[in-house]
């Protein structure tokens, strides 16, 4: 791009411009833009000359941003995805239903049976891909959860479909948690993993999940007991 901005190779809606040690970010999604730098002086500049070219808004601080909720003090942001929770919530018809105090009963990952097929697949594709963006974005709580039923998108089962509703349940009741991002750097993260040996029913291995924002399988023959907790941004 002429202003200096180049695409990353990691996300093509994400673009980069490092001037003079001065880092400026911009996301871009369709028609709504994102600005990002330490200095506020560098985002005015780049929004006059984008107004000179482009018809565009500039709205100041973020507030909202695809669905995303973002509260800022003192350098700490704070997300949240309570709006885009309700949102599903209404479209699922689980407004009156109680809330969960887990995202997922511990037996349902065990059921060895299918069960009667779910009859609307695509429904449960939707709620599925609504679960994914709120965990990736704000709630890795839910991201072991969201990933071991998204295996199940091609052929959901009655029992799928209430195992999903179950998250959603579970969502209700926690929606104003907050990712937070940034504070204090003398503060701890502190993270627990557990694991069960062998749980998975269908292939014999055993997830764990790190608070680096991923959970994935391990192989059964895998000698370690103890893991290390990473952390990434």
């Amino acid at each position: 791009m002429r202003r200096g901005f180049v695409q990353s190779k990691t996300d093509p809606c994400l673009y980069i411009r490092n001037n003079n040690g001065v880092k400026m970010y911009l996301l871009v999604y369709v028609d709504d833009y994102l600005l990002g730098s330490s200095i506020e002086e560098e985002i005015h500049r780049i929004c006059e000359s984008l107004s000179e070219e482009f018809e565009i808004t500039c709205l100041g601080g973020v507030r909202h941003f695809l669905g995303m909720e973002f509260q800022q003090e003192y350098g700490v942001y704070q997300i949240s995805l309570s709006n885009y929770i309700d949102n599903l919530i209404e479209k699922y018809g689980v407004r009156d239903a109680k809330t969960a105090r887990s995202p997922m009963d511990i037996g349902y990952p065990k059921q060895k049976e299918q069960g009667k097929l779910f009859e609307d697949a695509t429904k449960y594709r939707s709620l599925i891909g609504g679960q994914l963006y709120i965990s990736v974005n704000a709630r890795p709580d839910i991201a072991a959860c969201t990933a071991i039923l998204g295996r199940k998108v091609s052929a959901p089962s009655e029992s799928d479909w209430t195992a999903a509703k179950r998250v959603l349940r579970y969502l209700k009741g926690t929606k104003h948690y907050e990712l937070q991002l940034g504070g204090n750097q003398d503060q701890q993260l502190a993270g627990y993993s557990d694991a069960d040996w062998a749980g998975d029913i269908d292939t014999s291995v055993w997830i764990r999940t790190f608070v680096r924002w991923r959970s994935y399988f391990v192989d059964k023959s895998s000698t370690s007991q103890c893991h290390p907790i990473e952390y990434g941004s």
